[in-house]
């Protein structure tokens, strides 16, 4: 909140950066006698140290890795950190032999990391609609159900679910909470998963009772439909091979295993 303080307390990184408007803070408070050149000279000196003693590792031949086993490597950690927070009626783990509707966005494109400063650069992303279609072939349906950029029902999507959902075996349906509803730089103010993913799960219990909710969030969310729906596993936000990750669990292939790191509460939707 303040570059100039900061300096003074030894913090000389600052981050992110990109904007002259704190360079300029710091020149006038020299120039005003209020910062010591001294003070700026020494956090400065860091910042070239840590460049120079990088240097020889830079310049070093790289070794090479195997990105195929970073991946399932991936895939493991992945299934083994989510949580099976209901499983009524055992709907749990699906059957091949049974026709899946999945349905939501964020099986086309993933969810698998946060926002900021904990963005990466993955290998390759696995999804979910891939994964289905690679197990059941002709027994998944996929619809969208919802646009992950805007918090808009639109009824075509939402039609369009409701329909594929009425004839297949088992609903798969994948929501949660999307960058622009949690982020770093800012702080939510209520609990309340997306409008539109809402009422996708509303329209989806009226015509099917077997739905297995799977929820890519990075915190904790209200749950009201939670009653409606047969299974829910949270996945959390679970990197680049989270939809292979997702079938291994659904399926049985790995139990779920993972605890909670936070209380979920049980209310009802809390309107902002």
């Amino acid at each position: 909140n303040n570059r100039v303080e900061g300096l003074k307390a030894g913090q000389e990184l600052e981050m992110p950066g990109g904007t002259d408007t704190n360079a300029k803070m710091i020149v006038k408070a020299v120039q005003e006698g209020t910062l010591s050149i001294e003070t700026l000279n020494s956090r400065v000196e860091r910042v070239i140290d840590l460049i120079l003693k990088s240097l020889p590792v830079l310049e070093k031949e790289q070794t090479p890795y195997d990105k195929e086993s970073h991946h399932q490597f991936s895939r493991r950690v992945a299934a083994d950190t989510m949580v099976l927070l209901k499983n009524e009626d055992k709907i749990l783990p699906l059957s091949k032999k049974q026709s899946v509707a999945l349905i939501g966005a964020f099986a086309e494109t993933p969810r698998y990391q946060g926002s900021g400063s904990s963005l990466i650069n993955p290998t390759k992303v696995g999804t979910a609609l891939e994964s289905f279609s690679s197990l059941l072939g002709d027994k998944i349906t996929f619809a969208k159900g919802y646009n992950p950029k805007k918090d808009v029902v639109e009824q075509d999507l939402v039609q369009e679910a409701v329909s594929i959902a009425k004839e297949q075996d088992v609903v798969v349906l994948m929501i949660g909470l999307t960058d622009s509803f949690e982020s770093e730089g800012f702080d939510r103010t209520h609990l309340n998963i997306p409008n539109n993913h809402l009422v996708l799960v509303e329209e989806i219990a009226k015509v099917n009772p077997n739905i297995v909710v799977c929820l890519s969030n990075g915190s904790p969310i209200i749950m009201p439909w939670k009653d409606n729906v047969k299974a829910i596993l949270e996945q959390y936000l679970g990197g680049q091979a989270s939809g292979e990750a997702l079938v291994d669990v659904l399926y049985g292939k790995v139990n779920p295993n993972g605890k909670l790191a936070e209380t979920f509460p049980n209310l009802s939707l809390i309107h902002i």
